[in-house]
């Protein structure tokens, strides 16, 4: 059977950790929190008398909103950012209206590096950059970068698997 004639597989779709858009959350957690006081002091709730006229107490209800939409952007901008290993490849899938797909042949991959910082490490959290062959010359820049994402050591032991396996077929299929 030709190996054109096989199903490509998807072993693993990733997507960026929550924690690699922690300032964004960090943002919306500090509208919501001073919302709240906001609208508690304004409406009686807690003493503390902020000088907000009366005629604009309905505005205060904004601010733990502006929160909620911090939220709701961070979510997005995580689910975009799309990373498929397949049998055949490494796609990053990335966009909403304008969505951009690279992606890498195992036997094109030369090698690979993961960057991990002191936080990172403690989350199990890293960076894998994918590194291609281009003409018999490694390029110097990363072709795929797989950001801040989860279980780094899992996903970099099914990368040594695909990027081995496929090294053992065109090995024998060139003999």
């Amino acid at each position: 059977m030709a190996e054109s004639s096989v199903v490509e597989k998807t072993y693993l779709v990733i997507h960026p950790t929550r924690l690699a858009y922690l300032k964004w959350y960090l943002i919306a957690l500090f509208f919501i929190l001073f919302g709240v006081f906001v609208i508690s002091s304004v409406f009686g709730t807690i003493k503390f008398n902020l000088p907000i006229p009366k005629n604009y107490n309905i505005y205060t209800i904004s601010i733990p909103s502006v929160g909620i939409i911090f939220i709701v952007i961070a979510s997005l901008m995580r689910s975009v950012e799309t990373y498929y290993i397949t049998n055949y490849r490494m796609i990053e899938k990335k966009g909403i209206i304008n969505i951009k797909e690279d992606s890498i042949y195992w036997e094109k991959i030369s090698n690979y590096s993961l960057s991990q910082s002191a936080i990172e490490r403690i989350f199990n959290i890293g960076t894998i950059h994918l590194h291609a062959m281009a003409g018999g010359m490694e390029d110097k820049e990363a072709e795929i970068v797989i950001k801040r994402v989860s279980n780094v050591h899992k996903i970099e032991t099914l990368l040594d698997t695909l990027i081995k396996r496929k090294e053992l077929v065109g090995k024998y299929s060139n003999a």
